[in-house]
């Protein structure tokens, strides 16, 4: 059984996190590309790339050095920088965190599908990230950046 995609938006969650040259840290333009053109042709109304930056902060350094900001404006992808996306409230299906609701980006909200397109590779507390905090960057920085050990950014606008 698989996920229809026709008519979804879809939000590719790359890993963006140092401008080093030469290094394997972020994911790779062409695995975004290659993500991108897999869906757009099978019905995807649209396809958006969003990343909270979190070593970082400049999302427009990150996507410059990596050569993505090219590789996006050529197949007119948009970039929502998820660090300074407005955010809502979301509501939590449990209250294991002792809260109804989380701020979220409105961005990754108004997703139908938020698909992880992440390098594989080590880390220093846990070995090797494969899923473990992949999706941290979707968490607003601008909100938890406390929690994201990263420095503050202007806080977004809240929408209700």
């Amino acid at each position: 059984m698989g996920f229809d995609v026709l008519e979804c938006r879809v939000l590719l969650k790359p890993n963006l996190v140092e401008s080093e040259p030469g290094t394997m840290i972020d994911t790779h333009p062409a695995a975004l590309i290659g993500a991108a053109e897999a869906f757009l042709p099978v019905g995807a109304r649209e396809v958006v790339v969003g990343e909270g930056p979190g070593h970082q902060r400049g999302a427009e350094c990150l996507l410059t050095a990596s050569g993505l900001s090219d590789c996006l404006r050529e197949l007119r992808i948009p970039f929502v920088d998820l660090n300074k996306d407005a955010v809502r409230p979301a509501s939590l299906r449990s209250r294991f965190m002792g809260r109804d609701a989380r701020l979220l980006s409105v961005d990754v909200l108004r997703s139908d599908l938020v698909v992880s397109v992440a390098r594989l590779r080590t880390h220093h507390w846990t070995g090797m990230t494969a899923s473990v905090k992949k999706l941290f960057g979707v968490v607003p920085g601008a909100v938890y950046y406390s929690a994201r050990g990263t420095a503050r950014v202007d806080r977004p606008v809240p929408i209700r």
